[in-house]
């Protein structure tokens, strides 16, 4: 029998890296790690938005949404009040 010390082995499709970002399945399990504390590091994570759940503050840069590894609301991960991607400011014009 195992022993309750021991700490099961948690793998990721990514490495959390900007070049290597969490998929939204790899964060998931991430932030279950954490057991409620804070992390000490910032990750990355790569995913489609499924739907935007607090609308996007065009002159504060920010919004909450949901995002899913394909697209649908199948383990999603909720990013709440994000700063944009290397700090670039979010505009109500779509990304072309």
């Amino acid at each position: 029998a195992q022993s309750d010390n021991l700490a099961e082995e948690i793998t990721y499709t990514g490495s959390g890296t900007l070049e290597n970002p969490y998929t939204c399945a790899d964060v998931i399990k991430y932030v279950q790690s954490l057991d409620g504390e804070e992390s000490a590091v910032e990750v990355y994570v790569k995913g489609i938005v499924v739907e935007v759940t607090d609308q996007f503050a065009t002159p504060y840069g920010n919004g909450t949404f949901t995002m899913s590894d394909d697209g649908t609301a199948v383990n999603v991960f909720t990013a709440l009040t994000d700063l944009p991607f290397v700090e670039v400011i979010y505009t109500l014009s779509p990304v072309k």
